[in-house]
């Protein structure tokens, strides 16, 4: 369905609001970041192509802009909008856009762009020479605000990319629709130093109005700091569910040989929606770390629709409170008790049963 909204145009089968812009102190308004709604992949995907029909029929009218202009509020990712099919359409939608409007012929700007809070204060040009070159431009402090100020002919984005982490339940993200029922527990207490822990992951799809199914899906799962799922052992599991209880489990990447030692990620052929799929598999400790963080992030979601999610806090308070002494294990660490201590007089009576085999094996023959 064709809709507006702030002048702008694009086709969805729900409104979708653009990024909301809240004014502090009646001088400026003040872009928020945009937050996941239901259905931002089909609207990016319905948009692009009725804009490329639109650029084939018609040319470049003003509706083609407000499309455009759309279209450019819904990116999610650097260089990206919400998942890979409706990315590569907008992207082909905006490049016909761009040659048919001459954009490179016209593009002749100044963006400055400052941080309130950090000493980034940059001036870019853009002009056609430059007009392909993506500036990326790095600053540490996230406090204040943003300034960014154009100048000149033509179109330019700029984007914002920040990350930032919660520890408590309540500030995660919520889904736009309750879509997936998630629940990962880890077991370290069978193992003296935790040096091995077993994790337990449970799923089911909730969102039945959608499909009886979810569609292709993605788990991303934290590991501890310098614990790991070994490779062959992933893949191990993998092969064990898909020919038991979890058939619908397609691949994993864990393995630090991979460079994914931060997560484990599973792929799902789809989570079902008439039972729980479970199944569990073990991390390793690679490297020697102690008190670390409490809590850490379990997200599920629809590879291709990843509006649809479920993300949980994973509380992790038994590595928490582990002490360096209990990682390593040694009995160097004199004021760790849980392997320092032994009772003195059953080491005494040990070392005098000892001396006694000796002096017997040493004495006259």
């Amino acid at each position: 369905m064709k809709r507006k909204v702030d002048g702008m145009i694009y086709w969805s089968p729900a409104p979708i609001e653009t990024n909301r812009l809240t004014n502090e102190n009646s001088q400026r308004n003040l872009l928020q970041p945009k937050l996941e709604q239901l259905y931002d992949t089909r609207a990016v995907e319905t948009t692009a192509y009725a804009l490329l029909v639109y650029l084939i029929r018609d040319g470049i009218n003003i509706d083609q802009e407000k499309m455009v202009l759309w279209l450019n509020t819904m990116r999610l990712h650097d260089g990206g909008f919400i998942t890979t099919t409706d990315t590569l359409v907008a992207l082909r939608a905006l490049v016909e856009y761009s040659y048919r409007a001459r954009l490179r012929d016209i593009t002749d700007m100044r963006v400055s762009i400052e941080a309130t809070a950090s000493e980034l204060d940059s001036t870019i040009g853009i002009n056609n020479a430059t007009l392909a070159r993506t500036r990326i431009l790095p600053f540490e402090n996230v406090w204040g605000h943003l300034n960014v100020i154009g100048n000149g002919a033509g179109q330019a984005v700029v984007q914002l990319d920040v990350n930032y982490g919660v520890d408590t339940q309540n500030g995660i993200k919520r889904p736009p629709a309750k879509s997936f029922e998630l629940s990962v527990r880890e077991d370290f207490q069978r193992f003296r130093n935790k040096s091995i822990g077993i994790v337990d992951v449970c799923a089911k799809w909730l969102f039945l109005d959608e499909a009886p199914q979810s569609g292709s899906a993605v788990l991303e799962i934290e590991n501890p700091t310098g614990y790991v799922l070994y490779q062959p052992e992933g893949d191990a599991v993998v092969h064990a569910a898909r020919a038991g209880r979890a058939p619908q489990l397609r691949d994993v990447i864990g393995g630090h040989a991979y460079g994914h030692e931060r997560a484990t990620t599973w792929f799902f052929d789809y989570i079902p929606g008439n039972e729980t799929l479970c199944f569990n598999y073990t991390i390793r400790r690679w490297f020697p770390v102690a008190n670390m963080t409490k809590y850490r992030r379990a997200l599920l979601y629809e590879q291709f629709q990843p509006e649809l999610f479920e993300m949980q806090m994973v509380n992790s308070t038994v590595l928490h409170v582990l002490n360096i002494c209990e990682v390593c294990g040694s009995y160097q660490c004199p004021y760790c008790p849980f392997y320092s201590s032994s009772g003195l007089a059953s080491a005494s009576a040990a070392l005098l049963a000892m001396g006694a085999a000796v002096a017997l094996w040493l004495g006259p023959r």
